[in-house]
């Protein structure tokens, strides 16, 4: 952390995770009830899409409103596929985030943000901050076999998740006094299943989450403040549960890791 003589300034990285990332908006719902300001922000993967949408309308009730639409589920379409490296195109990615943002750039955020994607070529984490942020949004949420990549520039970029499933890194250099990392993929997401199944799906997904419980813990160590909401082996595709209204337990799960950790960030920023 950074001394400085005015309040200090608050990052938060909101990590990759799939489903699981409906909680973000719980933690974000939870510092702007007891006042705390978000200066800056980074996102990787589903962090990415809520992030974007948060540093555009700065107001978590507007972007639960959105995330609970139809339209959300829209963008995990099977209408929308090739076979060029995934099942999806992802198009209707940036559809959906273009219509929740005004077609934003970067510029137009009224937070300044972060987006974390991967370059498939050599395998570097690549952030995004210029240009728009739908493009950006899709970049980082491309997960293999699931999304196509996605061409930035000269770049084939795919999920940020790959390279950095918890931005914490960024934040300092953005200038952030204060680091909050959010990490969805702590080691909660690998229960739920006493002896789990080694049906080629499972051992793939299971051995995906295992590398990133890894590479999000040595991460996220470099944060001030650490949240790491509790699950119960979330699926990390099943996004369809929002219409069934099960992101309401996500949202509480976010809202409730946040809460137990606001004394120690208020005594964080005290001691500034």
């Amino acid at each position: 952390m950074k001394k400085n003589e005015e309040r200090p300034k608050i990052g938060i990285a909101l990590g990759s995770g799939g489903a699981k990332g409906y909680s973000h908006i719980g933690i974000l719902r939870a510092l702007e009830e007891n006042n705390i300001k978000i200066d800056y922000l980074t996102g990787t993967s589903i962090g990415a899409l809520v992030g974007a949408l948060y540093a555009y309308h700065v107001d978590s009730k507007k972007v639960e409103k959105i995330t609970i639409t139809p339209r959300w589920q829209d963008i995990f379409s099977l209408t929308d596929t090739t076979l060029k490296g995934g099942i999806i195109k992802g198009s209707d990615i940036r559809k959906f985030i273009n219509n929740n943002i005004d077609k934003a750039d970067f510029k137009d955020l009224k937070i300044p943000f972060k987006i974390l994607a991967t370059d498939y070529k050599k395998g570097d984490r690549v952030e995004l901050a210029s240009g728009s942020v739908a493009s950006a949004v899709h970049a980082s949420i491309a997960f293999p076999f699931v999304f196509a990549p996605v061409n930035r520039g000269r770049k084939i970029l795919w999920d940020g998740g790959l390279s950095d499933p918890v931005p914490v890194r960024t934040l300092d250099k953005m200038g952030a006094d204060i680091i909050i990392g959010v990490n969805l993929s702590n080691k909660s997401i690998l229960n739920g299943e006493e002896k789990p199944s080694i049906n080629p799906y499972s051992v793939m997904i299971r051995s995906i989450k295992i590398l990133e419980c890894n590479l999000a813990n040595s991460n996220i160590s470099k944060a001030d403040l650490i949240i790491e909401p509790e699950f119960d082996g979330t699926s990390f595709f099943k996004f369809h549960k929002v219409l069934k209204g099960e992101a309401a337990g996500f949202f509480d799960k976010g809202k409730k890791a946040m809460e137990e950790k606001m004394k120690s960030l208020e005594k964080i920023i005290a001691s500034f």
